[in-house]
């Protein structure tokens, strides 16, 4: 197998892991969904598919390639929005390794169950499971863990707001990489470092990082690496307020998406040029792009993107000043983020409904969604949405 560009063909060697099976050669079985199948089919968004392999598996190897069965399991559930299963598997792979006493296993385990914590918003407990990763990735002399460790915690403070704490340990995780030779982590580092000029407003140096990170992804044939520094450039016309050249960059980055079978990242981005079309006052034509984005994770099973997308679809009503209608879709992507815990964004859905029920006069029910927008970003730490929509909230006094 070699260079598979669709599900097609990958069937060979999913003939050849089912006959393994059935013939009771579990190893090959194993080795075979490690090796071959487990890539592409998380890339290419056939999560059910790969989860059913997994669990099929699962009962017939030893304890350390059950808790890799485990933890990849997982991970499916972590991308589909089940985020309390996904946390009892990463849990269930923790307690093997902990019996086995295998600290890097356990650190995996930990770097996984902050994974969760950080899509759910509690970003303090996140970086606490962070920090017990880094600890025993350090012990066990891991270096590429600590990379990816100091990496976390730098998504950590960027969340935060702290651009200078975030920048630092981007920088520690880039030395190591650089050190370990590691290529692809140098390309990931700096767009990392990419996003913190972003967040900083400094378009011109985001940028030139993101085309630094492209050019190596570009050398080193990563083409999953690349639409997504495609989409990151996207966003810096978006924010310079260049609406063709950004749709042209989103463009590039979904083609290769949809080439690649990448059906996330396809989503992802009729996300991003539905945005687009929001900004331009495009109405109709940026309800189009969000509902395809909506059915694509719906699809998927991708609970957390159902809720984005269907409160990019309120957010959109709200533009053309459908206030009932956006009322009605920004409460329903409130209750699927609230059962999923996504506390930022139930923060920011607030603001939504407070910016609406403004707009209704009233000013009550208004001060009720944005205190609680505002209380929310409070515990978070997340000092520059606290800073964006205190500005804009009493701008429009």
């Amino acid at each position: 197998m070699k260079n598979p560009q669709s599900l097609e063909d990958l069937q060979d060697v999913i003939e050849s892991q089912n006959l393994a099976f059935h013939l009771g050669n579990y190893r090959k079985a194993y080795w075979l969904i490690k090796y071959n199948l487990n890539y592409y089919l998380k890339r290419w968004g056939y999560w059910t598919l790969l989860q059913e392999l997994y669990e099929k598996i699962l009962l017939h190897v030893d304890e350390r390639e059950r808790s890799y069965c485990l933890k990849n399991i997982g991970e499916i559930h972590l991308n589909l929005g089940n985020w309390d299963l996904a946390q009892q598997y990463f849990k269930d792979a923790l307690s093997i390794a902990q019996k086995e006493d295998n600290k890097s296993d356990m650190a995996t385990s930990l770097g996984m169950l902050g994974g969760i914590e950080r899509r759910r918003g509690n970003w303090d407990e996140a970086e606490r499971l962070y920090r017990q990763c880094l600890e025993m990735m350090t012990e066990v002399g891991d270096r590429s863990g600590m990379t990816y460790s100091w990496g976390a915690l730098g998504d950590i403070e960027r969340c935060h707001g702290q651009w200078d704490e975030a920048e630092r340990l981007y920088r520690q995780c880039l030395e190591m990489m650089t050190e370990l030779g590691d290529r692809s982590g140098m390309a990931f580092s700096w767009a990392s470092l990419g996003s913190i000029e972003r967040s900083r407003g400094k378009w011109d140096e985001a940028e030139k990082l993101y085309r630094q990170s492209l050019a190596l992804r570009t050398e080193l044939g990563d083409r999953s690496g690349m639409a997504s520094s495609w989409a990151s450039l996207g966003y810096i016309e978006k924010c310079r307020g260049k609406w063709d050249e950004a749709e042209k960059l989103y463009r590039q980055s979904l083609a290769l998406r949809t080439e690649l079978g990448d059906r996330s990242g396809m989503a992802s981005s009729w996300g991003n040029l539905g945005d687009i079309e929001k900004k331009r006052g495009n109405w109709d034509e940026a309800e189009k792009l969000f509902r395809q984005c909506l059915e694509m994770t719906t699809e998927l099973g991708e609970r957390e993107g159902i809720a984005k997308s269907i409160g990019c679809l309120g957010d959109n009503e709200l533009g053309r000043g459908n206030l009932d209608t956006a009322e009605q879709l920004l409460t329903e992507a409130l209750g699927k983020m609230q059962k999923l815990g996504m506390s930022w964004h139930i923060a920011e859905i607030n603001y939504d409904l407070a910016r609406l029920e403004r707009k209704r006069g009233n000013t009550e029910v208004a001060q009720q969604h944005y205190d609680t927008a505002y209380i929310i970003f409070q515990q978070l730490r997340a000092a520059k949405d606290l800073e964006k929509i205190e500005r804009e909230w009493h701008s429009t006094d």
